[in-house]
């Protein structure tokens, strides 16, 4: 197509730019760093993304996820995301 290399690596960039700032008005629902051990608040922000998969057993499955999430969570560790 006649694009050099740094053009696509210049595009791209420009492109993970615009998907982060995107991404951040989708949220939902996030938890304070405060309640990141709290198994309830981590369920809530949780249930919206498992209703989608499991329409009828997000309440059961959100609980579950939270509990396996927060007893998993590295002491001093801020961030569910691995």
């Amino acid at each position: 197509m006649g694009l050099s290399v740094p053009e696509v690596v210049a595009g791209l960039q420009t492109a993970m730019t615009f998907a982060q700032e995107q991404l951040e008005t989708l949220v939902v629902h996030s938890v304070d760093l405060e309640k990141l051990r709290d198994p309830e608040a981590v369920s809530i922000a949780l249930k919206a993304s498992l209703m989608s998969k499991q329409y009828g057993n997000e309440d059961f499955l959100s609980n579950l996820v939270a509990k396996a999430c927060v007893q998993t969570l590295p002491k001093g560790k801020t961030s569910l995301v691995y």
